[in-house]
């Protein structure tokens, strides 16, 4: 039993020793050749991520009252080595790059280091050479008001009414430069065929004098995004009306007012607009005349306008406009035949006189186109009987002559009136053909009824018969 594991064990001394050299090769060559498997079916492979820089303790730089603006490193390239297997399982998540700002160096600058997820951290080797290169400048803060545009416009038939933007005031912060070049801060609303009131958030931008604007990395808003409210109402159209008041300069006649819009488009709670029927618009003459300055006048038609009750921007200026002219003087011969009686009383009839003149001159004033309406058959004579009884009468002469023109100076009339029937007391109004005479020169003129007795046919009553005894008052005429 011994010899044959004596015999055993030397067989297996005998195999390593033989041929020794041979076997190291072997050896040798066997691993070459594991290594040359391995590595083409998995070889180690480099592949790159561009990656965004991820800055960290960037309160060493604030704590200072710096800001600082990123001129070159914005993203790193990071270079992965490892096997192919491992190498196909990342994504760009897996990858990032990392530039800490408290060791930032006296030239503005940091190494930025790359990193992997942990699960991949054993398996690969990382490497990047980017530098991120700052520019460092002095904190600056503002505060500034929130204005608010729009672009488009609400649908027909609608108006809009306030913008309010929340918060209206934001604090602005950022490097002095940039800060120093913004002139206001805005946020644009879309109002493109709105009907109706909405709110909405928007973004806020910072603009320069030129309306250009401004991007910054150290601009800071304390609110990105503005909550915007806007009132869309439905509009309603409101006549306007010029109400003139007082009298022109002497000598001077008011003829009309134009208004341009004569119509508005207004808008605003149902409530406030629903009572509303015209604009009224107060224009003073007094004194005025037609050379005047107030004779064109541009206003402001929301001041006319009740509280919560707004204007479109398109109707807010009326252009108001006043007629005012010189007064002229013309004279006419005008028919006796044209007269009328009036205030006569009942059972009375008024006439005129036998010496009555045909043709009676009236001078009437106004403007030249008032006049130019105006002739001599439109001119209506009137003389007033009231409380006059049977008898002969020469009384002044009243005229009309239309609208805008006044009568100045007429003269008198020769007229007599008869008892017809002895009836009630009723007013009426008689006027019979006249029997022309020679007509006499325009003067003012009143002449007083003098009475007189003649016997009546029966000797038993007395009959009072009028025979004119003049009393001339001449007035110069202009």
């Amino acid at each position: 039993m011994e010899k044959k594991e004596k015999k055993h064990g030397s067989r297996i001394a005998a195999f390593f020793i033989k041929d020794v050299k041979l076997k190291i090769a072997s050896l040798f060559f066997a691993v070459i050749i594991w290594f040359i498997i391995i590595n083409i079916d998995d070889p180690v492979q480099v592949r790159k991520f561009n990656v965004d820089v991820n800055i960290i303790n960037s309160d060493a730089i604030e704590s200072v009252n710096m800001v600082y603006e990123i001129e070159e490193g914005e993203t790193a390239t990071v270079r992965v080595r490892g096997r192919k297997s491992i190498l196909d399982k990342l994504s760009s998540s897996d990858v990032s790059a990392v530039a800490d700002l408290s060791e930032l160096s006296s030239v503005n600058a940091v190494n930025i280091e790359p990193d992997i997820s942990e699960r991949y951290k054993e398996d690969v080797v990382l490497e990047c050479n980017d530098v991120l290169k700052l520019k460092l400048e002095e904190m600056d803060t503002r505060q500034m008001q929130v204005q608010v545009e729009t672009i488009g416009n609400v649908r027909e038939g609608y108006a809009l009414g306030e913008c309010i933007a929340k918060p209206n005031m934001v604090e602005v912060t950022g490097g002095k430069s940039i800060i120093d070049k913004i002139d206001s801060l805005k946020v644009t609303v879309n109002i493109e065929d709105a009907f109706k009131s909405y709110t909405k958030k928007v973004p806020l931008v910072a603009y320069d004098s030129a309306g250009n604007k401004l991007t910054s990395s150290t601009l800071e808003y304390s609110n990105s995004k503005i909550r915007v409210r806007c009132e869309v109402y439905q509009t309603k159209s409101i006549p306007v009306v010029v109400n003139v008041t007082g009298e022109p300069e002497e000598g001077y006649t008011y003829v009309a007012a134009g208004c341009q819009p004569s119509e508005v488009q207004v808008y605003g709670d149902d409530e406030n607009i629903s009572n509303i029927s015209n604009i009224e618009i107060p224009i003073d003459i007094s004194g005025l005349n037609h050379k005047s300055e107030e004779l064109e006048q541009n206003i402001s038609v929301q001041e006319y306008l009740p509280e919560d009750v707004f204007v479109s921007s398109d109707d807010s200026i009326l252009a108001i406009k006043i007629d005012i002219q010189k007064n002229i003087k013309s004279d006419f011969s005008v028919k006796m035949s044209n007269v009328s009686f009036t205030g006569v009383a009942d059972g009375y009839k008024a006439s005129l006189a036998e010496n009555a003149y045909e043709y009676i001159n009236v001078t009437v004033q106004g403007t030249k186109s008032a006049l130019s309406e105006v002739t001599a058959s439109t001119i209506k004579l009137v003389v007033d009987c009231t409380g006059k009884t049977e008898g002969n009468y020469s009384d002044s002469v009243s005229a009309e002559s239309g609208q805008g023109v006044k009568v100045i100076k007429s003269g008198v009339v020769n007229y007599k009136i008869k008892r017809t029937a002895p009836t009630g007391d009723a007013t009426t109004t008689v006027t019979e053909t006249p029997v022309a005479t020679t007509a006499p020169p325009a003067t003012n003129e009143t002449r007083t009824p003098v009475a007189t007795v003649s016997p009546s046919p029966d000797n038993t009553e007395s009959k009072e018969t009028v025979e004119p005894k003049e009393t001339e008052t001449t007035e110069q005429t202009e």
